[in-house]
């Protein structure tokens, strides 16, 4: 009689690095401006600095250091024509036992985030916390050029009817071909590619949903003489 090998038990005393490397904004005034009136006053004296995150490994508070990167999407807003990149949190959790836990992340004016994630022995694990503040959704789209192994970067998008915190409308993929709405109201939203108002986009209508992100891509047949493809 075979019997399936038993998975090894990975001793306790294993421990591996956590980065989280999250779309939490540092920024704790960022977005005050949608609130209604009445709840911007109290909001104002509140929401100063930056955002306090917490960061739980099966229930329990776990140490953690807060880095700051920089984003030309998230926390991103345009002045006088200026795009000014946002600032997003990366955390880094060290010496974590190695297996699986459950991750509870905990930010200021955001819903509770909650991942399950194998953390492997001595080495560096990466996991990507894609998520918007409360009461907002998210666009993440990838564009291409006629096959989707040919992305397309600096290919500008835009969004003719825009409800969001910075109002940013036109943004441009970035090297992988990727672009990012974020922090919309709940509602549907339609995309174009703004060198073509005419050109029918398939998967032009995007409907987001509250702390969602929904996905997208974008196929081109037109190619843009500042944009770069693969090949």
């Amino acid at each position: 009689m075979v019997t399936p090998e038993e998975p090894p038990v990975v001793p306790t005393n294993e421990r591996g690095d956590l980065v989280l490397k999250t779309t939490i904004i540092q920024d704790r005034a960022y977005g005050l401006s949608d609130l209604p009136p009445d709840i911007l006053i109290f909001a104002k004296k509140k929401r100063k600095g930056n955002r306090n995150v917490k960061v739980y490994i099966d229930d329990q508070e776990f140490s953690s250091t807060v880095t700051a990167t920089s984003s030309n999407f998230w926390g991103a807003v345009k002045r006088q024509g200026q795009l000014i990149p946002g600032n997003i949190y990366t955390i880094t959790l060290s010496k974590v036992p190695a297996g699986v836990h459950k991750i509870t992340i905990k930010a200021d004016d955001y819903p509770e985030i909650q991942e399950t994630f194998a953390v492997l022995p001595n080495k560096k694990n990466e996991l990507p916390i894609n998520v918007s503040m409360s009461g907002f959704g998210a666009i993440q789209g990838k564009v291409f050029y006629k096959t989707l192994d040919n992305p397309v970067s600096n290919q500008p998008i835009f969004m003719p009817t825009i409800s969001s915190v910075t109002g940013i409308q036109k943004l441009n993929t970035d090297s992988e071909g990727n672009f990012w709405f974020t922090n919309l109201k709940p509602g549907d939203y339609e995309i174009k590619a703004s060198f073509a108002e005419d050109l029918n986009l398939n998967n032009s209508m995007i409907n987001v949903r509250e702390g969602d992100v929904t996905k997208v891509d974008v196929i081109l047949n037109v190619k843009m003489p500042s944009t770069k493809t693969k090949y």
